[in-house]
């Protein structure tokens, strides 16, 4: 059975649902050289054209029809071609099926716009035939939406050619030498160095984001532990830094306490100020340290704050 024919999520290539407007695709005729060169000049003439109007040339009867024989052969060649774009991005999803959210569907489209770019910059002169130069712009579409638009995390696109090469290696090893292998095989086939298995290790990780609500285990035996830390959302809670209910608490408290000492004289509000860090600098003054400075007792320092927090209803 051949790759056209294979069954991708559950439908057919051929007869799937999505992929009934793809049959006939199969049908269009793959271009012969001297089409392909004849097609790369309508392109070029077309380049040029749109190229002179753009600097501010005033548009003729050649260059109007340059440019719309240009899009017609865009047209063809890409039609033509687009048999291309489903063979690569099955050969994509078959071998990252497990390690991107793209459907085979996105897959077509974005290797479609590659297509086009590869149709739009196509130089014939060069020599090289269409297929050769839009099987690299095709890749490089589904690569770089698989690292954009495949993962919860992106990671860099070099870091995501790479994966793709190591695991087409692992799995090519694999079948040829009917086992499993292990990461140090795979880096000496490919010639890597030794700082590439962490490297593949972080981007399988970006691949496989975890919920927070994973069960884990608690740090520490025990029923209240187990309580407290039975999630990984639990466990990445910063213990030492107030919770959102306390920040709130915390902000009505200085709010009411502002209110209230903003009647008081000047003397009293000053010592609650600098004794709780109310100013801008936030510096805190110990008892003592506001007993000297005003020329009261301790003893009086901290009855005017009792008295104050009683007033403003602060516990």
């Amino acid at each position: 059975m051949s790759s056209k024919e294979q069954i991708v999520e559950g439908q057919n290539v051929n007869g799937g649902n999505f992929l009934k407007g793809y049959r006939d695709i199969y049908k269009s005729p793959l271009l012969s050289p001297e089409s392909e060169r004849r097609l790369g000049e309508d392109i070029e003439k077309g380049r040029e054209a749109q190229g002179e109007l753009s600097k501010g040339k005033n548009p003729n009867t050649e260059d109007i029809r340059a440019i719309e024989n240009g899009k017609k052969a865009e047209e063809t060649i890409v039609c033509s071609n687009s048999s291309l774009v489903i063979s690569r991005a099955l050969r994509y999803k078959k071998l990252t099926s497990n390690l991107i959210s793209l459907s085979f569907k996105d897959l077509i489209q974005e290797g479609n716009l590659g297509l086009i770019i590869a149709a739009k910059k196509f130089n014939w002169r060069k020599g090289c035939k269409f297929s050769t130069y839009a099987t690299r712009r095709i890749d490089q579409a589904i690569i770089r939406a698989m690292q954009d638009k495949g993962r919860t995390i992106r990671i860099p696109l070099h870091l995501g050619e790479q994966l793709y090469m190591i695991l087409k290696v692992w799995r090519e090893l694999e079948q040829q030498t009917g086992h499993l292998i292990n990461m140090d095989q795979v880096i000496r086939k490919l010639g890597l160095t030794k700082r590439y298995p962490q490297a593949f290790s972080m981007a399988l990780k970006a691949t496989k984001p975890l919920s927070l609500e994973k069960k884990v285990t608690p740090h520490y035996p025990g029923k209240f532990d187990q309580e407290r830390f039975e999630t990984l959302g639990d466990r990445l809670i910063d213990r030492n830094s107030p919770s959102p209910e306390e920040c709130v608490l915390i902000k009505e408290s200085i709010s009411l306490l502002r209110e209230t000492i903003n009647k008081k004289s000047k003397r009293d509000r000053n010592v609650i100020i600098e004794h709780f860090g109310l100013s801008n600098s936030k510096k805190h003054l110990s008892v003592s340290e506001i007993s000297k400075k005003y020329g009261i007792s301790q003893g009086s320092v901290t009855r005017i704050a009792n008295k104050i927090f009683k007033e403003s209803g602060i516990k």
